[in-house]
């Protein structure tokens, strides 16, 4: 979903046939406006950009710049409602051990440089200890997911004795 292509964000029409992100923009009177919040959304939250870098308090405030040329923009209640929804499709379990995973380690980080109180060093080494196995959890997760799919496409049921929809295929 929403493919990025150089240093823009593919929108194509296949995309905005998503119906959140279809409503968003259908609904907007302003098309020119829905896209760049549509594109605020996708540079936030997508796990392949360049935003990724940036630590996750500074993030919005940086897209925003780029995108709407204002680092304080605040995005409206349907943009949040349009990230909530976006993040819904693009978690897995992997995608969401993943991203706690990451917060664990930006809160140690963030501990170790004093920047953060939420966590003491107990709580740090706990974390990191649990951080030592995630790897392969994930890569675990992801080859039973795998499995699973290729099992679904070449049988053209899923567990439980359903038909696959027309656009229920995994790709």
């Amino acid at each position: 979903m929403f493919d990025i292509k150089g240093e823009k964000i593919s929108l194509n029409t296949e995309d905005l046939a998503v119906p959140p992100f279809k409503d968003h923009y259908n609904k907007a009177k302003d098309k020119s406006l829905a896209l760049k919040e549509i594109e605020y959304v996708v540079w936030l939250n997508k796990w392949n950009t360049p935003y990724e870098a940036y630590p996750l308090e500074d993030r919005a405030s940086v897209v925003a710049k780029d995108v709407f040329g204002d680092e304080n923009y605040t995005p409206t209640e349907e943009v949040k409602t349009l990230e909530r929804r976006f993040l819904e499709f693009q978690e897995t379990p992997g995608t969401r051990l993943l991203a706690a995973s990451k917060a664990a380690a930006e809160g140690i980080m963030a501990t170790l440089k004093g920047y953060s109180t939420s966590m003491d060093i107990d709580t740090c080494k706990k974390a990191a200890s649990i951080l030592k196995d995630v790897g392969n959890i994930v890569k675990s997760l992801d080859i039973a997911e795998k499995q699973a799919r290729a099992e679904q496409a070449e049988s053209g049921r899923v567990k439980g004795g359903g038909v696959i929809g027309r656009y229920e295929i995994p790709r």
